[in-house]
């Protein structure tokens, strides 16, 4: 019985724990619930405090009131449910006003309320602590969102809320009136949000507005504009010259550097008319970095024209400029994903950093190939270069350690300037070696101009003595073809004609011989006095030529000169003398030695230029001639031709036009010879 009362008791024992553990466990329980459950209503329910206005003091944080929301979308069109989506107090996320935002984090939503109490309408400003990428505002109304303002260096001047600053956007508060507001904040890769915005009253907005428009944005635009000008003379420079010198490529390239540097700082200075809101996302530092990479591109071009690097290493000019054509597109590229709200890492990874180290490689590739060369003109754009990479140096610096606070305030007023006023003085010290440069080649090339302007005049005299020798060659030429023309042989045995008509008591024969042979001769000796005869002289002492002959070898042969009508032989001009070597050479070696009595046909013609002779005879062929080797005129005749052909050679060097003798043999159906023919063609020539 003690035992089962033990055992009773035991029991009791075991229970009665059984039964505390459950009612801790279900106490536990219950306060987690509880916990749990407020925390969750916290995050769910509206806990915003709101500001009551007039505000406490200038410059009130929304850290202590608003609650906040991170979203990896960047999107400017508002969730339709973002009302309802959990936000969770500034406070109880970050421990005080300085935070830093993970890079996944795209958008940053902020909201708070505000009430104003006063019987009046006011209007206050939410500033942002330095510079903000797009901030858009919305005002909660009737379970949606209705956008009011935005603002921050991405957008154009007239699409912000207050065209002057990019970091403030205004809100109008109506009379009684408590209100909700949503703020969006877009991020992208380097540019942080790292304070909450503030509230200020409008006109202590507007007098620290006037502060930094008189002590930093008016110094900033002033200088602006001043580069700005600056650059656009040396476009208007650049292509002045380019259209004056002759297409000079390197020129072009001067004044495309010139135009997009001027762009360069005229967007910075943000005037209209490129200030359109519908032109948003085309200003601010997008805009800058997408004319400062095409500058450098266009550099590279001047760079490899002046140098004529395409002629001396035509394949890395090839893979250079491949380079800027790539690095051109993945801008374009990159731009237009930027502008549709779509981020490629690859894209902005090559951009980057693969982008950055081919870019300084190629610069320093630059000043060590310069280095190398710096004489004449080159000296200047080695001088160009280095102040470009040693202006880049000094900005990657200043940029990667955060030195810009070292420089003045209007070298980099925020962060959307980020040194450019100090690469635009780089810019223009470049641009001025360039420009001297280029002015010193082209005073190296009148030089060299002049220098062959002087040879080449050098050459005209040279050539003019040649010609002027080529001239008394021609006289004396000339004076050895009139000489031997009269052969000797012709004159020896017109004599003994004349003397043998005497002896046979022929004195009419003798008489007619004796006044053609006077008659032939003077003819001869006026003609020699020029050097060149009229058609109808020379047809003349021709026939004079002829007929004595015919008379000497008694009318053994016969002969015809045919001349067209239209042809007007009184005012034509040939040489003297220039067809009778060629008769006298075909009488005899072909007519001379014939058995029967032979015909020599001499027919001029007129063909477009030229006055063309034929001279036909049906003699024993130049190669019986040639058999029969007679040697009493064969000397002569050679020497007589060979000075023929001279004199006609010489009208074609003189003249520009063509001339020639050919000789071609005549051929009967048996194939025996029937004779030679004579072509010759001379240039036409009048008084």
């Amino acid at each position: 019985m003690f035992s089962s009362v033990i055992h009773h008791k035991y029991l009791l024992v075991v229970k009665l724990r059984i039964n505390v553990k459950k009612y801790l466990l279900t106490g536990c329980l219950a306060v987690a619930f509880i916990f749990l459950n407020g925390k969750v209503r916290s995050q769910t329910g509206d806990s915003t405090r709101a500001i009551n206005f007039p505000l406490v003091h200038e410059g009130l944080s929304l850290y202590d009131f608003a609650e906040v929301r991170m979203e990896t979308g960047k999107t400017e069109k508002s969730p339709a449910d973002i009302i309802k989506r959990n936000f969770l107090p500034a406070k109880e996320i970050f421990e005080k006003d300085e935070f830093w935002l993970p890079d996944s984090v795209k958008s940053f939503w902020i909201k708070f309320g505000i009430i104003n109490g006063q019987s009046n309408d006011t209007t206050i400003a939410l500033v942002f602590d330095g510079a903000v990428s797009e901030a858009i505002l919305y005002k909660a109304e009737e379970g949606g969102l209705i956008r009011i303002g935005k603002t921050g260096f991405f957008y154009a001047v007239l699409a912000r809320n207050v065209s002057y600053r990019d970091n403030r956007i205004d809100l109008l508060l109506k009379a009684h009136s408590n209100a909700k507001y949503f703020v969006q904040v877009i991020l992208y890769n380097g540019i942080f949000l790292t304070k909450m915005p503030v509230l200020q009253n409008f006109v202590y907005a507007e007098a620290n507005a006037f502060k930094y428009e008189k002590g930093v944005n008016r110094l900033r635009l002033l200088w602006a504009h001043f580069f700005s000008g600056i650059f656009f003379m040396f476009f208007v420079f650049g292509l002045i010259k380019y259209l004056v010198v002759g297409k000079d490529r390197s020129y072009f390239y001067f004044s495309l550097m010139g135009l997009f540097l001027f762009l360069l700082a005229f967007c910075q200075a943000e005037s209209p008319p490129l200030e359109l809101p519908w032109f948003e996302r085309i200003r601010g530092v997008e805009l800058q970095n997408t004319l400062a990479d095409i500058v450098f591109i266009i550099q590279g071009l001047f760079i490899l024209e002046i140098l004529h690097l395409k002629t001396s290493y035509p394949r890395i000019t090839r893979v250079i400029k491949w380079y800027f054509f790539i690095k051109l597109l993945l801008i374009l590229t990159d731009k237009a994903l930027f502008f549709a709200h779509n981020d490629i890492f690859i894209v902005g990874f090559l951009d980057y950093y693969v982008d950055k180290i081919l870019f300084f490689l190629l610069l320093i590739s630059w000043v060590v190939y310069l280095a190398t060369m710096r004489t004449g003109f080159y000296k200047f754009i080695f001088m160009g270069a280095l102040t470009i990479l040693i202006a880049f140096t000094l900005m990657f610096i200043f940029a990667y350690f955060g030195l810009g606070y070292l420089l003045p305030a209007w070298f980099g007023g925020d962060q959307r300037e980020s040194l450019y006023h100090f690469m635009h003085i780089a810019y223009v010290a470049d641009m001025g070696f360039y420009f001297t440069g280029l002015a010193y080649r082209d005073r190296q090339m009148e030089r060299d101009k002049i220098l062959v302007q002087e040879q080449l005049k050098l050459q005209q005299i040279e050539s003019e003595r040649a010609k002027a020798e080529l001239r008394q060659q021609a006289t004396e030429l000339e004076m050895q073809a009139l000489r031997a023309q009269m052969n000797p042989h012709f004159i020896f045995n017109s004599l003994n004609s004349i003397n043998r008509f005497i002896l046979q008591n022929n004195k009419t024969q003798a008489s007619v011989y004796l006044t053609k042979f006077s008659k032939l001769v003077r003819m001869i000796l006026q003609n020699s006095q020029a050097s060149m005869i009229t058609l109808e002289s020379e047809l003349e002492a021709l026939k004079l030529y002829l007929d004595l002959e015919s008379l000497r070898f008694e009318y053994h042969f016969t002969y015809n000169i045919s001349v067209p009508k239209d042809t007007d032989i009184e005012v034509l001009k040939v040489p003297p003398l220039i067809i009778q070597p060629y008769v006298e050479n075909a009488i005899w070696h072909g007519l001379m030695h014939k058995e029967e009595k032979g015909q020599l046909n001499i027919d001029l013609t007129q063909e477009e230029h030229y006055l063309v002779i034929k001279i036909l005879d049906d003699g024993i062929g130049r190669k019986q001639a040639a058999a029969l080797k007679t040697k009493s005129a064969t000397k002569h005749k050679s020497v007589g031709l060979k000075i023929t052909a001279d004199r006609i050679a010489m009208m074609q060097d003189g003249n520009g036009n063509e001339s020639a003798v050919t000789i071609n043999d005549l051929v009967n159906p048996d194939g025996s010879a029937a004779g030679t023919e004579v072509i010759i063609k001379i240039p036409v020539l009048y008084e």
